[in-house]
């Protein structure tokens, strides 16, 4: 880790040292001679079965042409907003959307609220290189007051002066640098509180983001 050029903490490893869904699952998957990965591909929506139970077709554009597949098993996996909108998109009896009769597609959007906080002791160097091992998670625990859940704190990978001159560009190098030497780095993280009007909704191609933010207490 020492000899890496950049920190793990939220970048990219090129050598496969970082497990994610791409040097884990997908690099594992794609060993399997039944498995094709495309690429470059848009999905435009999801074709429901005549009785309405299953989905029978998925309807993707790529480089430009218009394309059908027909698996026997679909899974939806196109993160917090695109998930929603691909259901939106897609035909149904109602007109708004697949799996939408309740109309809480899109609905209760909840986003991370996050900030980052140094705690400098100019007396002292901290010479970690990967000090992620502690967190505290009361996601769904509250103070005991109001009743919001409390979030989660967790020590950052290691910052240095690069990533700390993007939020102060005009501070010296050394200056930034010793700062980051001499701290220790914590993540601090809330979730907003599920709220029905902050929604993903779909407008033709556009997508809207009615997000309303909340439990930044």
């Amino acid at each position: 880790l020492k000899e890496g050029k950049t920190g793990w903490d939220a970048f990219p490893n090129t050598g496969q040292g970082k497990v994610d869904a791409q040097t884990g699952p997908l690099t594992a998957a794609l060993k399997d001679t039944n498995i094709r990965l495309e690429t470059g591909c848009y999905v435009e929506y999801l074709e429901a079965s005549t009785d309405g139970k299953t989905i029978a077709a998925i309807h993707y554009r790529q480089n430009g042409e218009l394309k059908k597949v027909a698996p026997k098993l679909v899974i939806l996996s196109a993160g917090a907003v695109n998930s929603a909108v691909i259901l939106l998109r897609s035909p149904s009896a109602d007109g708004n959307g697949l799996a939408n009769r309740s109309d809480q597609v899109g609905r209760n959007f909840m986003n991370h609220n996050s900030s980052a906080m140094l705690a400098i002791d100019p007396r002292r160097r901290n010479d970690a290189v990967y000090q992620k091992t502690l967190m505290l998670n009361d996601y769904y625990l509250s103070d005991g007051k109001s009743g919001k859940p409390l979030g989660n704190v967790q020590l950052l990978g290691k910052i240095d002066g690069n990533m700390l001159r993007a939020n102060v560009k005009y501070t010296p190098g050394f200056a930034l640098d010793f700062m980051a030497g001499h701290a220790v780095d914590w993540y601090l993280m809330c979730e907003d509180l599920p709220d029905p009007e902050s929604r993903i909704m779909v407008d033709g191609k556009d997508i809207i983001m009615q997000w309303r933010r909340s439990n930044m207490q």
